[in-house]
């Protein structure tokens, strides 16, 4: 008996009809694995599904290179984006939220490397956070160069995420030591627009920077469009001969706690924000909201080595330590902390799907 060739057209209809359904559907599980956090799953859908089609989209390739980094697989994930920008230099969205993916790859390569290099993370915790036994790795010289380079480049042409690109841009600069660069990034990116999350989280970092290099005598002058965006008052600092204004220590802490504060209520979610929040309440003495959201930060990341080193400051600071402070120290202590998972608790990877 033989197959009629209508019968086999159509069969071989179906059987691609039925691929692309089991495409869609693992690509549908692949993202909800990745929201959830289980990157693991993610990549293991991913991987199959590449097996599977020759012909990948966009979605599927940027999806696999964030997977890739979230695991901290950065020479796979470099090697992706690398890709991926080359496949759609001509595709604007597409491009764009390649070149920004694969500077936060290179970002967080290097802050994994090389620790937070923030005047706030080394005065609380007196060196590099994920430094093994005062090893200094090569690229702490040129750390963070090329995502800045990347980011830079990709400035100009951002159509869709230009706010996003100066927030991180806006880090890195902080990073780098470069505080003026920083603030007028942060300045241009709230500008733009005001709801992203980060953005008010990096400008809490930056004026808790400001704070501690004031406790240490070393006065960073804001200049005009920066204390009116911020709503600072002449009062509220010393005016220079230069227009610059040196800004009051309570006035500093002031506004790094309202940065934070509009951020976790955008954002309850984001640990590196709660951690800000907890360093804001500890300066200013107020100990019944700093035990709400230390608490907040160690239900979301119990083994993280950035707490643990914020709850040691805490306790080294205080004359004092109340025994809900001891009482989190000792389950951090017990716990196995991932030093190399840090960086994602200093700034989250945003990354562009």
């Amino acid at each position: 008996m033989t197959t009629s060739p209508r019968r086999t057209t159509h069969d071989k209809k179906l059987s691609r009809s039925a691929e692309r359904s089991t495409s869609r559907s693992s690509l549908v599980l692949a993202e909800l694995s990745y929201q959830r956090g289980d990157v693991a799953k993610a990549l293991q859908l991913l991987k199959r599904l590449r097996l599977q089609n020759q012909k990948s989209a966009f979605k599927e390739d940027n999806l696999y290179g964030c997977s890739l980094g979230l695991s901290l697989d950065f020479p796979k994930a470099i090697k992706e984006f690398e890709k991926l920008s080359r496949k759609h230099r001509t595709s604007g969205l597409f491009y764009e939220k390649a070149r920004f993916n694969l500077g936060l790859i290179h970002f967080f390569r290097d802050l994994s490397e090389v620790g937070d290099l923030t005047i706030t993370r080394q005065a609380i915790n007196g060196n590099n956070l994920f430094e093994p036994n005062g090893f200094k790795p090569s690229r702490m010289n040129n750390a963070f160069e090329d995502a800045v380079a990347l980011w830079e480049e990709l400035l100009p042409d951002s159509k869709h995420y230009t706010n996003i690109v100066l927030t991180y841009l806006a880090f890195a600069a902080l990073q780098q030591g470069d505080l003026q660069k920083a603030l007028d990034y942060i300045v241009e990116s709230l500008t733009k627009s005001k709801n992203f999350h980060l953005a008010y989280y990096v400008a809490g970092r930056l004026f808790l920077d400001f704070y501690f290099l004031t406790e240490d005598q070393i006065h960073f002058t804001l200049d005009t469009k920066s204390t009116t965006f911020f709503g600072i008052e002449k009062e509220e600092g010393e005016v220079q001969a230069d227009g610059r204004i040196q800004v009051d220590y309570d006035t500093l802490i002031r506004v790094a706690y309202e940065c934070f504060f509009e951020g976790f209520q955008m954002n309850p979610n984001a640990p590196e924000i709660c951690l800000g929040l907890v360093t804001c309440c500890f300066l200013t003495g107020n100990q019944e909201d700093l035990f709400q959201y230390l608490a907040i930060a160690e239900s979301m990341i119990p083994e993280s080595k950035v707490l643990l080193d914020l709850v040691y400051w805490l306790v080294r600071e205080s004359l004092a330590p109340p025994g809900e402070m001891n009482a989190v120290l000792r389950r951090l202590n017990e716990a196995k902390i991932h030093p190399e998972k840090g960086a994602f608790h200093v700034i989250s990877p945003y990354f562009l799907l």
